[in-house]
């Protein structure tokens, strides 16, 4: 089984130190911190480093690390003085996520939508792109600086929907950009209907798969479209094949079935592992 974490939120507590505790009762070994977690906004720049670096010291203690950093907010907001404000804050989050040991901090590529989340055709537009663009770029760059990567995971609802946008996205910057690329089984599937699910798995990890830093995975047994569950031995399989040292980080996972999905995934990834080790005839 590969490194095994969860997203921190999930927990209800009151410091990180409780979460980590908690977490650590699962025997997870790393987190995607969000302060969400802990009652504040998510992107803010008026955090101090010791913050970030009491957050780390919190889940060390427990035995976890720190793998990403939510920095998620709409990089299409339609306030403009807003969308400004919250650029110069995640630039800054950016920069201090090393204090907090996060080597990759996590962004949406935005939407039109009121929402800022869920699908709009306008997404998809050549503004669109380039607005994106002149919010993500100044990311990179101090993500340079603090020799950390920018996790976009394609979805349906944001700009980045899928495995072709995300090539072109790193087309467009280049292999050597801080760039990394988040998959999410149900989300590509969701964000894809009528195709064939191997296909949509199968070509999302061919085309990103070298570039992916994390699968994020949800409970497969409380997620019923766009099909029953995700075939999460499939998932293991192609994360075996294309970015085996990538997290696995659960997801919007109810704290009383953390355990049961920690069993599912453990399950799927055992049964690859040992066809992997099976003599052959």
């Amino acid at each position: 089984m590969p490194q095994l974490g969860a997203f921190a939120r999930m927990w209800k507590r009151d410091s990180a130190a409780a979460i980590a505790a908690a977490m650590a009762a699962e025997g997870l070994a790393a987190a995607q911190w969000n302060f969400s977690a802990i009652g504040q906004p998510t992107v803010s720049g008026d955090r101090t480093e010791e913050e970030y670096a009491g957050v780390r010291a919190a889940m060390a203690a427990s035995g976890l690390s720190v793998w990403g950093l939510s920095c998620t907010y709409n990089l299409l907001d339609a306030d403009l003085s807003r969308r400004s404000g919250l650029n110069e804050a995640a630039v800054q989050m950016v920069s201090l996520a090393p204090a907090i040991g996060a080597t990759a901090v996590t962004i949406c590529t935005g939407s039109r939508a009121s929402d800022g989340w869920t699908y709009h055709p306008d997404n998809q537009s050549a503004q669109a792109w380039q607005e994106m663009r002149a919010g993500l770029d100044p990311l990179l760059a101090a993500a340079g600086r603090a020799g950390v990567v920018i996790g976009v995971e394609p979805e349906g609802g944001s700009v980045v929907s899928d495995a072709t946008a995300g090539a072109r996205l790193l087309d467009e910057l280049g292999t050597d950009a801080p760039l990394g690329f988040i998959l999410d089984a149900w989300n590509l599937l969701a964000g894809q209907p009528g195709r064939r699910d191997d296909e949509v798995l199968g070509e999302a990890f061919a085309v990103l798969g070298p570039r992916t830093v994390c699968l994020h995975a949800k409970d497969p047994l409380s997620r019923t479209f766009p099909s029953p569950r995700v075939d999460y031995e499939h998932v293991a399989e192609l994360h075996a094949a294309h970015a085996p040292d990538a997290p696995v980080v659960m997801q919007d996972v109810t704290e009383n079935d953390v355990g049961r999905t920690v069993s599912i995934l453990q399950s799927a990834w055992g049964a690859v592992a040992s066809r992997a080790t099976e003599p052959r005839p």
